[in-house]
């Protein structure tokens, strides 16, 4: 993620060479150095939309039902990077119609506004395509870049890195349980590659993608290890299978 968003992606498709090594290829900016060729603007100025949930009377406990509705985005499906479905949450469809402001869609980008010792605020990810229509809660914002200037891909990836966790502590408040308004996320500068198909933004999050499944691959790899360590321990253990003497 450091070189990602410090060196970017050249022409080659690798990443560029170190600024030590390289420095004409750099410029210093006010969220530090990033390529000469990319473009640097407000946050507020590159997005199409972005809205908060429902007022707290708009969407309380009292609303939700147990029965499949409508899918309600809570802070704890925000993980960084990634989307959690684990804990799911739903409204009556006739309820979500009156929220239809709050509307999330696959793609869309998830930031949470509010945060925890282990969980950053300011985080965010992205809605998944294969999960249904959904609104989002109170302290989780809904944003939609504009295609023409920022993919929501990349807008996601930058958001959790470590230039915009730096600005992001400037602006949030409280002690035990940090918060940052919308009014403020509109503030954070955003480092900006070339959009579009064939663009470096494109490239960038391709590259993290790559990372990122190889690490579930090995993870998977390492589970499954771990279990065939634990099945032969127990067989060991009770005697199922005999330890020939040396």
């Amino acid at each position: 993620m450091h070189d990602l968003f410090t060196r970017g992606i050249g022409a080659d498709g690798k990443l560029r060479p170190p600024r030590e090594q390289a420095p004409e290829l750099y410029q210093e900016t006010p969220i530090g150095w990033i390529p000469k060729d990319w473009q640097l603007d407000r946050l507020g100025s590159v997005i199409e939309s972005v809205v908060d949930g429902p007022f707290g009377s708009n969407l309380k406990s009292e609303h939700y039902v147990t029965d499949p509705g409508v899918r309600v985005v809570r802070l704890q499906n925000i993980q960084a990077g990634e989307y959690s479905d684990s804990d799911k949450a739903f409204v009556s469809e006739a309820h979500a119609a009156s929220l239809a402001r709050n509307t999330v869609v696959g793609g869309d980008i998830l930031i949470a506004g509010l945060g925890e010792e282990r969980y950053p605020v300011g985080r965010a990810c992205l809605y998944p395509l294969g999960l249904p229509i959904a609104i989002n809660k109170a302290d989780c914002f809904r944003m939609r870049g504009n295609p023409d200037v920022v993919e929501n891909e990349y807008l996601m990836l930058f958001l959790n890195s470590i230039a915009a966790r730096r600005q992001v502590r400037r602006y949030e408040q409280g002690v035990t349980r940090p918060r940052i308004n919308l009014g403020n996320i509109k503030r954070l500068q955003v480092a900006l590659p070339t959009c579009g198909p064939d663009g470096e933004q494109q490239a960038i999050y391709e590259r993290w993608a790559a990372v990122v499944h190889k690490c579930q691959v090995e993870e998977l790899g390492r589970s499954k290890l771990l279990k065939q360590k634990a099945g032969l321990m127990a067989d060991l253990l009770s005697g199922k299978v005999e330890v020939a003497n040396v």
